[in-house]
């Protein structure tokens, strides 16, 4: 029973991060290469915490190693299956990861000259940009008829 509890348990979770994985757009702006939108959805994020090779592409067997591994982290009481109280924590555990990871690459976005610091004039530079990109109809506010207005990338 335990077996079968963590097979059905796998397979949720395997099923979970590649429609994940699957969904998140790939391009140059999307998140998939660590270079996302300024949105507060870590996209590059879960796809790091999945590639354990590194190697920028994300299998079936490394998201269900990951979740294999999560799992017997998260199975406290080692019965083979997760109760909702560890199912939460590994929830929150996963989120946290991911919190980290892209906190990071947003630290190493604004750091524009890479020295381990953000001065005052890289953050400002940093959100310009995100305004500029906000501002979709150049009118040099943001407001609600931007958000029908498709920006044009000069």
């Amino acid at each position: 029973m335990k077996k079968v509890s963590v097979a059905i348990m796998s397979g949720i979770l395997v099923v979970t991060a590649a429609g994940a994985v699957m969904a998140m757009p790939k391009g140059p702006h999307s998140g998939w290469t660590g270079m996302g939108s300024g949105m507060h959805a870590p996209r590059g994020a879960m796809r790091e915490l999945l590639d354990a090779d590194g190697d920028g592409n994300v299998t079936k067997q490394e998201v269900a190693k990951f979740h294999e591994d999560r799992l017997k982290q998260a199975d406290k009481n080692r019965d083979g299956a997760l109760s909702s109280a560890e199912f939460t924590v590994m929830q929150e555990n996963i989120k946290a990861e991911m919190r980290k990871i892209h906190e990071r690459k947003k630290f190493e976005r604004m750091d524009a000259n890479g020295d381990g610091k953000v001065t005052a004039e890289e953050l400002t530079a940093h959100h310009a940009v995100m305004f500029n990109r906000m501002d979709r109809n150049d009118d040099g506010m943001i407001g609600p008829d931007d958000r029908g207005h498709k920006k044009k990338m000069k």
